[in-house]
């Protein structure tokens, strides 16, 4: 059922982008072998979307997809401000699946990691679960459901015991492989059957969408359409009834997708990318929109200081987390060898500060 009210006494309240997770998520998934092994950096892999991010207490948690298909976990400093020199591998994939560069990330606590992949486009479309309680030794991999041709996944969780999956996927009625719809996963004592967001969206061709988490039972979700415009819905009640759309602006060039964060209650931060930097739009203190301004990102350094490398080219679709004053991005960039890696820039104070590969 979808509503057009609004329910919060004139008051928005948005917690951080950490959102929780509740700690007994995959409780009874057999430990694995994740956590131990090193491997090489920077990722290799044929996917642009491959790279999931999340903020745990002060240090930032990044996820992708290796060239060997393996799920992957790069850590920062405790001022997050660089990242390790190598991954970490997650457990293996189960026997006879292949996971896709479809990942997203979640933390609930200091340590606690939930982390969600998506089959290949050719398997089934089973969303797979793998989490770690703080010992740096993930469990998994467990199946939630299915959803076939998934393209993005977004995770959250309004409060404990209620998480949000959130899968943006290719349209059965699609012909040009184009048209795009979002299903949503819930748990809630158990994951339930994926279910359907297109009467919310009321048929809208969506080219990306981000989604955080707000205070007990709430959710916020951003979809950017064909036509570049941005629709900002939202839910009160946990995911189950969904009020909207309040339209945002049009952001320009925006074929690159938005990435939405939180710096806490009242406060929401929509980045999007596209091929001539980032534009901003927050909520700020119950206010109401700043509406979007172009920003220039800082200008990234290679990966290896050579000449052979003459620049980058961002691809995928953002990645973007709140900590400590500060909203951190990742964007997937295609370098000119044709290897994809990981950076990330940082906006402190209105300013985009960093740029550096990981």
């Amino acid at each position: 059922m979808v509503h057009h009210t609004r329910s919060w006494d004139g008051r928005r309240v948005v917690l951080a982008v950490t959102v929780s997770l509740f700690a007994g998520a995959g409780c009874g998934v057999p430990p694995s072998d994740g956590g131990l092994t090193e491997v090489r950096t920077p990722l290799t892999s044929h996917l642009a979307d491959g790279f999931a991010l999340n903020a745990n207490g002060s240090v930032l948690n990044a996820f992708g997809l290796d060239a060997d298909g393996r799920i992957v976990e790069n850590i920062s400093n405790s001022a997050g401000t660089s990242f390790a020199a190598t991954w970490s591998l997650l457990p293996p994939a189960p026997a006879g699946v292949n996971f896709s560069g479809m990942i997203a990330s979640v933390s609930w606590s200091a340590g606690r990691n939930d982390v969600f992949v998506a089959e290949q486009l050719t398997g089934s479309g089973t969303i797979w679960h793998a989490f770690a309680n703080g010992d740096g030794v993930f469990y998994g991999w467990e199946p939630i459901g299915s959803i076939p041709n998934a393209r993005k996944l977004v995770v959250t969780s309004s409060g404990p015991n209620n998480l949000d999956v959130f899968a943006m996927y290719l349209l059965p009625a699609d012909t040009d492989g184009t048209l795009l719809g979002i299903k949503q996963i819930k748990y809630l004592n158990g994951f339930q059957a994926p279910m359907e967001m297109d009467a919310l969206l009321e048929n809208s061709t969506v080219r990306d969408f981000s989604a955080v988490a707000g205070a007990l039972k709430q959710n916020d979700l951003v979809v950017l359409d064909r036509d570049f415009d941005v629709d900002h819905y939202w839910s009160n009640d946990a995911g189950y009834d969904w009020n909207g759309f309040e339209y945002l602006g049009f952001l320009t060039n925006g074929d690159g997708g938005v990435a939405m964060s939180s710096s806490g209650p009242g406060n929401l931060d929509i980045t999007g990318l596209s091929n001539i930097g980032v534009s901003h739009n927050a909520y700020v203190n119950y206010a109401g929109w700043t509406g979007f301004a172009k920003q220039a990102l800082p200008t990234p350094a290679p990966p290896q200081q050579s000449d052979e490398v003459e620049g980058q080219l961002p691809i995928g679709y953002p990645q973007a987390a709140y900590r400590s004053g500060r909203i951190d991005v990742v964007i997937s960039m295609m370098l000119s060898d044709l290897t994809i890696a990981p950076w990330e820039a940082s906006l402190v104070n209105g300013a985009w500060q960093g740029g550096q590969f990981f």
